[in-house]
């Protein structure tokens, strides 16, 4: 058998480890398991079954060849994962230049360092392949192909990892730029075959050249892959907190009807009560007195000037007796008077839903408590809030304290929408975190009066 034999199961063995790792955040199909091996069976059997003739030892043979090997994986990534032909293809894609590049940074230094004496030149070659005399090849070059590679991969893995947001799934429906730089992927492939073929092997200078010039290709079509996800994962999060927004606004609503008519009944209520017991002589006024503070709870008092924020302060500070959490707010409600009632309801119930969820998390009962100011002084309109939390928090990239929950859904969120918001009227959002106190500001010109 002759090099380029194992050479073929040895690139899809390389391809399917790139395209399995680029896949992770792709649903899977139904009994995925079962696919997966199917799918790896299929995949082997066409590298150890495609027919090496005469044409296969030139660079279009090839060329055809690790084309025909290519779409056998594409075909296996549609056979496991439920998504669209793009989304498969982008995977794939994406998988087949990350291989590449590590290919050729490898081939860069066995040009560089061993006169392109190693597996990587001899195994487009027809000889008849020798275990025991690979061309020279030691443990040195075993060694920096299985760094390479995995330097590479994992890169690539961290570089997708951190531009796919919690519960996004990779979804692409423009085929377009995706059939682009699959072009542009396959003309560096065929570039290369015809390197092997064409290029004396002792002509270094261009052969290093096209080296170069093939980890460019490839990296390029890698970097606009990568800006696809960033372009899709910014949709994502703009479709994540326009939902959240609308849950707000929708139970604006609902409580806006629920707490006017609560108030009115507690009202009428706590007025009978006092009439019953007038009128029949009781005598534990203190009873009486009690019943009605009882009912006073959902009697709400808080006037703030603004009706949307009274209602989200009414639901909160019910929310906080209940669970034994003192809320303290200061705030001049007509400050933002300029905002939606929509608006209003959802910044501030992210904000308070936030500091509720850290503080029940404090061991410490005295230091279950939430501040929260609204003011105007200055041309500015501030609002902060501080709360105590427990444990560590660390802060993302972007200054945004990282989500505690599980990564099985829409989280994270809160605090992304809560500066959409404020940027949204041209404010800023600041957010510390010390000596275990979570310190929040929004900061906003007073540009509305």
């Amino acid at each position: 058998m002759s090099y380029l034999f194992w050479y073929k199961v040895l690139f899809i063995t390389e391809l399917i480890v790139a395209e399995g790792m680029l896949a992770y955040a792709v649903p899977r199909r139904p009994k995925f398991a079962l696919r997966l091996i199917g799918a790896l069976l299929i995949c082997y059997a066409a590298a150890f079954l495609y027919p090496l003739f005469g044409i296969n030892y030139t660079w279009y043979g090839s060329s055809i060849m690790f084309f025909v090997l290519f779409c056998v994986t594409v075909a296996g990534l549609w056979f496991c994962f439920r998504v669209r032909f793009s989304n498969v293809l982008f995977c794939a894609v994406t998988a087949y230049a990350v291989q590449h590049i590590a290919y050729e940074i490898f081939s860069f230094i066995n040009i560089l360092l061993f006169d392109s004496d190693v597996f990587t030149d001899v195994a487009y070659g027809s000889d008849t392949f020798l275990p025991s005399a690979i061309a020279g090849v030691g443990p040195v070059e075993y060694i920096i192909y299985l760094f390479v590679y995995t330097c590479i991969y994992l890169v690539s893995y961290t570089v997708l990892h951190r531009r796919t947001a919690l519960g996004m799934t990779l979804r692409f429906n423009n085929l377009s730029i995706i059939g682009f730089t699959s072009l542009v992927l396959l003309t560096d492939i065929v570039l290369s075959a015809v390197s092997q073929y064409a290029l004396p092997a002792s002509d270094r200078s261009w052969q290093l050249l096209v080296c170069i010039y093939n980890i460019l290709c490839c990296i390029i079509i890698f970097y606009i892959h990568m800006s696809m996800v960033k372009k899709q994962n910014a949709e994502y999060e703009k479709e994540v907190i326009s939902e959240l927004f609308r849950q707000y606004q929708k139970n604006y609503r609902v409580q806006e009807e629920s707490i006017q008519l609560i108030n009115r009944k507690c009202h009428d209520f706590k007025h009978r009560i006092r009439m019953f017991a007038s009128g029949q002589g009781i005598a534990d006024k203190e009873a009486v007195e009690e019943l009605s503070d009882l009912i006073s709870i959902y009697d709400t008092s808080i006037r703030t000037g603004n009706d949307a924020l009274d209602i989200i302060l009414t639901e909160k500070s019910l929310l906080c007796r209940e669970k034994g959490i003192t809320l303290t707010c200061l705030a001049d409600g007509k400050s933002i008077s300029f905002m939606k009632s929509g608006e209003v309801y959802a910044l501030f119930g992210n904000i308070l839903d936030n500091a509720i969820e850290a503080v029940m998390n404090v061991d410490d009962r005295d230091k279950r408590c939430i501040n929260l100011h609204v003011t105007r002084k200055s041309g500015i309109i501030a609002i902060s809030s501080d709360n105590y939390f427990q444990g560590e928090l660390a802060f993302t990239a972007d200054g945004l304290p990282k989500t505690t929950k599980a990564a099985d859904g829409n989280h994270g969120f809160g605090m992304k929408s809560i500066r959409a918001l404020a940027e949204s009227y041209g404010g800023m959002l600041y957010v510390t975190a010390d000596d275990h106190i979570f310190r929040m500001s929004i900061v906003i010109p007073d540009n509305f009066s």
